[in-house]
């Protein structure tokens, strides 16, 4: 028997993907289309995250690097984003903004915030919280448009749709009258998109590698799926044809039919065992 490697395949950034689709559709803001793609330069990759932190600390607030570090005393935006991520102190605001990030994407607001650990060593506050939020809507805008989107469309509807067209019904919640209720759905609306958006795209891709006949040839079947994330086993001594394959599925699945505007990036890669494939 030839010797046998799994194949592991996910989706780079994919909610970034689909609010970037979302953004692009409704209102034709294609900021985040763009700075998701430029990290796939092939000259000159830019970091979404470092760029991200870059915008918000440095030219939004207006935050200093550390003396003594290199760049120290000036606003961090003046830290090159190629070194952001590897710059002791645009590495932690990188972090932070990670967080901040995806905590808003399911709905956390400045009192979710406050108790996070800032650059200082101490924990932020609700009031630089605010302040950090803010920052972040006003460095990108489109998520500022897409919650505001989703806050109208759940009050006049009472739920939200998938990209693919799975519904959230969120009328338990705005029926009761009670705006407490209220912002509880908007919360779920914000990331109801992108999470069953997902879960279609995998799913599609799923379906496309099960009834791939080459693939089949190549000795090669899924044996698990982890969110937007494919592990195929199969013969090393095919690994690399089937990767292209596997790919190529990915990237061209689709939410139920409906594909994205732009094609997401895919990593693969494959060993004897999991932790070296990843």
């Amino acid at each position: 028997m030839s010797e046998q490697c799994l194949l592991v395949s996910d989706y780079s950034s994919l909610e970034i993907v689909i609010l970037g689709d979302f953004c692009k559709r409704l209102f034709g803001d294609d900021q985040l289309v763009v700075a998701y793609l430029a990290q796939f330069h092939p000259t000159n990759p830019v970091d979404l995250h470092s760029n991200n932190a870059r915008n918000l600390f440095g030219v939004h607030l207006k935050w200093t690097v550390p003396a003594g570090m290199d760049y120290g005393g000036m606003t961090v935006d003046n830290i090159p984003v190629a070194k952001f991520k590897k710059h002791p102190y645009g590495a932690l605001l990188r972090d932070m903004t990670k967080t901040f990030w995806y905590g808003m994407s399911y709905g956390k607001g400045a009192y979710g915030f406050s108790t996070m650990i800032g650059a200082d060593g101490k924990m932020i506050g609700e009031l630089k919280a605010q302040e950090m939020i803010d920052a972040l809507l006003n460095a990108v805008p489109g998520m500022r448009k897409w919650m505001e989107w989703a806050e109208t469309f759940v009050r006049e509807h009472h739920g939200i749709y998938s990209l693919g067209g799975r519904w959230c019904d969120l009328s338990a919640e705005m029926e009761t009258g009670d705006e407490w209720n209220a912002r509880r759905a908007f919360r779920r609306a914000y990331n109801f998109p992108m999470q069953a958006t997902g879960a279609e795209i995998i799913g599609d891709a799923m379906v496309r590698v099960m009834r791939d006949k080459s693939l089949r040839k190549l000795g090669f079947g899924t044996c698990l799926q982890v969110h937007d994330e494919l592990v195929l086993r199969g013969p090393l001594v095919n690994a690399a044809a089937a990767k292209e394959r596997l790919v190529t599925h990915m990237r061209n699945a689709t939410a139920n039919g409906t594909p994205l505007l732009f094609q997401p990036e895919v990593n693969a890669s494959y060993a004897s065992n999991y932790a070296d494939a990843k």
